[in-house]
């Protein structure tokens, strides 16, 4: 089977016509449609049908909710066929949500840069047999919206807990066509290859989750853990402007602890400025700071703009 053109792409990737319309051309689609192909043949429906990609992004690492996490997508009775650590740049940041960033501030792609690249990440496919719907629509719908006031009870990023639009832990393919575009995305074609042959392999369907906590493990122990409210990044930023005035007065310093303030009151959302009066107080911001600063304070959208495709709540 050739890649598809637009109104070839098989309905059980997508039905909405301004996807179709855009995969049809996208590089990413198109060689992972066509490794699927190769490799599943009459399959490749089943395979689509049956599979999810969850990305647990470096705030679930710093934040310890990666343990969590898989408990809580096993429970809902997930398999893990697949896990692997990722490490995303910023042209990967880009690719991967392509459709959604042109309608983002330029704030929320800054803040994005800062932190997915942070650490690596832990990319799972995850396999969901025999439901009515595809695995990665339920996965989609169960995992919550990306602002936690809108997260219920019995969603994941209401039970695990997120912190807010950016720092929201995961990342799901939304249906799909989604699911192999993002494979092209984090996976090179060897490694695409393998996890179909995997995933239509019926003697390979083994529960891999011993490896993925032992993923797990490896990022906790190569990489801090942060608090990630932005109560106490405020906090430690005011008691430093607050040693940095004992004894000498501090024009930078006072002005600081005023912004911090006026932040608290919800008078300002104005991070920069933080940041900016710390830097010329000599007060160090660390990069997760200004990453809980930015991400809690900023204004995700551009006023007026419309992202690509509608938005899917997984925003970076």
């Amino acid at each position: 089977m050739a890649t598809p053109g637009a109104q070839e792409i098989p309905a059980f990737l997508t039905t909405l016509p301004r996807k179709r319309s855009l995969y049809a051309v996208d590089t990413y689609f198109r060689e992972s449609f066509e490794d699927l192909v190769a490799v599943g043949g009459g399959r490749i429906e089943e395979f689509c049908h049956d599979h999810a990609l969850l990305l647990l992004k470096p705030d679930a690492v710093v934040s310890r909710r990666l343990g969590p996490v898989l408990r809580w997508v096993l429970a809902y009775g997930f398999s893990i066929v697949w896990a692997a650590t990722v490490t995303i740049d910023r042209h990967g940041v880009r690719a991967l949500w392509q459709y959604g960033l042109n309608a983002a501030s330029r704030d929320r792609r800054d803040a994005a840069d800062l932190y997915v690249t942070a650490c690596e990440c832990l990319l799972l496919l995850l396999a969901l047999p025999g439901r009515p719907q595809p695995a990665s629509l339920v996965l989609s719908a169960v995992k919550g919206p990306a602002d936690p006031i809108r997260c219920r009870p019995g969603q994941l990023r209401h039970d695990v807990g997120s912190f807010n639009y950016q720092l929201n832990l995961v990342h799901a393919a939304d249906e799909p066509a989604d699911l192999l575009r993002e494979l092209a995305v984090l996976c090179n074609h060897e490694t695409r290859a393998t996890l179909y042959r995997r995933g239509l392999d019926a003697s390979a369907g083994v529960d891999r989750r011993s490896e993925a906590f032992a993923l797990v493990d490896r990022l906790e122990a190569a990489t801090p853990a942060v608090d990630l409210e932005l109560d106490r990044t405020l906090e430690d930023l005011a008691d430093a402007a607050r040693t940095r005035l004992e004894g000498r007065p501090d024009a930078r310093a006072r002005e600081l602890l005023s912004a911090i303030v006026r932040i608290r009151d919800r008078c300002s959302r104005d991070w920069r400025s933080v940041v900016r009066l710390a830097d010329s107080s000599g007060i160090p911001v660390s990069r997760w700071q200004r990453i809980v600063l930015a991400t809690h304070l900023l204004d995700p959208y551009v006023p007026g703009a419309t992202s690509l495709l509608p938005d899917t709540s997984t925003a970076p």
